[in-house]
């Protein structure tokens, strides 16, 4: 996007003094800017992400248990922990330990509510894994192990599908002109985002129903869940939008699984 050297050390900072937004979208296009912030964070958090849940799924799928469904979240407490007091640790930070900590996560358009954008979904995450817990084992109570692989599917898959799909197709593509809440300078969607959510998680479910052999209620499910991931996350205030769109997918599989199964 060609940013100078003085430009690149106000976004890779705390942004608390220098930085101003303005200036940054006066001299470049707001498309360029959302593309670069697409590229910095889901270049490193969505490529690793997918490996390493696709990876998980294909283990799951071979050797299912109940603990897979909290994914394995209630042996890293302490990491969970540590991971939290690190970011704000480093959230005043200037220096390496802020840029390594926060640099790419940290959207430019977000301005200088970027950190703390960053800051709030690590602390959500955090607390989703002591939501999850109870969740996955009331999952594996009502769900037989044949169902263990195709959960996580609809669960954690579908919702990182539709979520990356949405920013990488809005960033790309979208025109910016629904308003939301979030914690940012600048708080848009677009429609063309939007539609993708749904498209990549109902994708998601539709492999899972045919690849597993599943009836059409699954089917219903997975357009059920597509739907909620649409509706959760485009009005849910940004940043939180991790931690309600894969509670709410946990939340709908158990309902399946109580009233249908």
């Amino acid at each position: 996007m060609g940013l100078s050297k003085e430009e690149l050390e106000a976004v890779f900072s705390t942004r608390q003094t220098s930085f101003r937004l303005e200036q940054i979208t006066a001299k470049y296009p707001e498309r360029k800017i959302r593309i670069l912030d697409m590229i910095g964070r889901r270049g490193r958090a969505a490529i690793m992400a997918i490996v390493g849940f696709v990876i998980l799924y294909f283990a799951i799928r071979k050797s299912p248990g109940p603990e897979s469904l909290a994914l394995g979240i209630q042996n890293n407490f302490f990491e969970s922990i540590m991971f939290g007091w690190w970011m704000i640790g480093t959230y005043y930070s200037n220096g390496i330990l802020g840029k390594v900590t926060y640099g790419a996560q940290a959207r430019i358009i977000d301005g200088r509510l970027a950190r703390a954008n960053c800051l709030l979904i690590g602390t959500l995450w955090g607390m989703f894994k002591f939501v999850m817990i109870p969740i996955g084992m009331q999952l594996g109570a009502v769900f037989s192990a044949q169902y263990y692989a195709v959960l996580f599917l609809f669960i954690w898959l579908s919702y990182l599908a539709g979520d990356t799909l949405s920013e990488v197709v809005g960033s790309l593509w979208g025109r910016q002109k629904l308003r939301v809440w979030g914690v940012g300078e600048v708080n848009r969607k677009s429609v063309e985002g939007t539609v993708a959510c749904f498209l990549g998680a109902f994708l998601v479910c539709l492999w899972g129903v045919y690849s597993h052999d599943l009836s059409p209620a699954w089917l219903v499910l997975g357009l059920v869940i597509a739907f909620s991931n649409t509706v959760v996350g485009l009005w849910s205030p940004r940043g939180t939008d991790d931690l309600l769109l894969a509670t709410s997918n946990a939340l709908l599989c158990l309902g399946f699984g109580v009233w249908f199964l």
